[in-house]
């Protein structure tokens, strides 16, 4: 089965995110027409920059 893939919502109460993905025209008709992915959310904490990285020990 093959899907196009749609937008990942915003974060949820349960700190999770979700998306809707739909069949591709060539797909097999026995394929589901829609499928829903979730995955959790990242913590939006301060990513390291290149330089911080690059001079760790």
């Amino acid at each position: 089965c093959r899907y196009e893939k749609g937008t990942w919502g915003e974060c949820n109460a349960q700190s999770q995110m979700t998306r809707n993905d739909k069949l591709k025209a060539n797909s097999d008709p026995s394929c589901e027409q829609n499928r829903q992915i979730t995955k959790k959310c990242k913590p939006k904490g301060i990513k390291p920059t290149k330089a911080t990285r690059r001079n760790r020990q």
